[in-house]
């Protein structure tokens, strides 16, 4: 009976090492220097997560090192509900790549950010919340524009979309009620239906044919077009002439294919068909007729 109670002694002790172990092991352990908090990225390699401030700062510049170790992020939830900070200036810390998830949620002061290109990706609900922020700037070259990252951003008014955007996902914009005109670009391939939800003021610029162009009318969303092209020059060239009622009759005799932003272009008369009385109102406005059709100006709609 005795050996028993040693063994069995034996094994809970074994046990309770290893669960402490374990629990060692997958705590964070977070340090203090200048009133900064961080832990390790890569211990080996010197570098650490900004994990957030010991003390209330309203303006805050995040350094390239702390503590003679090199940041590479900004951590999941450093900023969390932090009212007081207003101003975060990111351009010191050059080797920053990831801002993490809810890294500034519910910052209710905080009122511009400018992301740096050296950023890989953005985080989900990053910005949630963050309800004084009126100016958003990504430099940086993303595909994906997360869910939530700016949902409830009630003073934001614009945002210029980086070329690189491939997927906006839900609720990214979501909420933003003073949000009046963002850029869908050709690259974007996917739109959640609650990116944009309850945007009042909200106008899309897009192309014509594009996932933004069709997203917006399916949304109802007002937008307009980026393409550049003069109402009335279905052939492309830059300006309204005789040969754009060349183009329209050949069209019409199968002579020729009008498609995409040219056929939209050829409609002059914006009656939603493209005939012979879109080729008669260019004829008329060439011969200085006043129109009431917006012939020669660049289509918005």
């Amino acid at each position: 009976m005795k050996s028993l109670l040693k063994i069995f002694t034996a094994v809970v002790l074994v046990l309770t090492f290893i669960i402490s172990v374990s629990v060692a092991v997958s705590a964070e352990t977070y340090y203090v220097y200048d009133a900064y908090r961080y832990r390790d990225a890569d211990w080996n390699a010197g570098t650490v997560y900004f994990s957030g401030m010991e003390e209330d700062v309203e303006n805050l510049e995040i350094p390239d090192t702390i503590a003679s170790k090199t940041v590479v992020g900004i951590d999941d939830y450093a900023f969390y509900n932090n009212t007081t900070l207003s101003s975060v200036d990111l351009s010191k810390a050059v080797h920053l790549y990831s801002i993490g998830i809810s890294a500034f949620r519910g910052c209710g002061a905080l009122k511009s950010l400018t992301v740096p290109e050296t950023v890989n990706y953005l985080s989900e609900y990053m910005l949630r919340d963050c309800t004084s922020l009126k100016s958003l700037k990504i430099n940086m070259s993303p595909t994906i524009i997360p869910s939530e990252m700016c949902n409830y951003c009630t003073s934001l008014e614009n945002f210029e979309m980086p070329d690189s955007v491939t997927e906006i996902r839900r609720y990214a914009f979501g909420n933003c009620t003073s949000l009046s005109y963002v850029n869908i670009p050709p690259s974007v391939e996917t739109i959640a239906n609650s990116a944009f939800s309850n945007c009042p003021e909200l106008t899309l610029g897009v192309w014509y044919g594009t996932v933004g162009y069709n997203y917006a009318k399916l949304q109802n969303i007002p937008y307009v077009l980026l393409d550049g092209v003069k109402l009335g020059d279905a052939g492309g060239d830059g300006s309204v002439n005789i040969n754009d009622v060349t183009m329209i009759q050949r069209y019409l005799a199968e002579l020729e294919t009008l498609e995409g932003i040219y056929l939209h272009a050829a409609d002059a008369n914006q009656d939603g068909t493209v005939d012979i009385a879109d080729a008669t109102v260019i004829q008329m406005y060439l011969a200085e007729y006043e129109m009431e059709y917006p012939i020669g100006e660049v289509m918005t709609q």
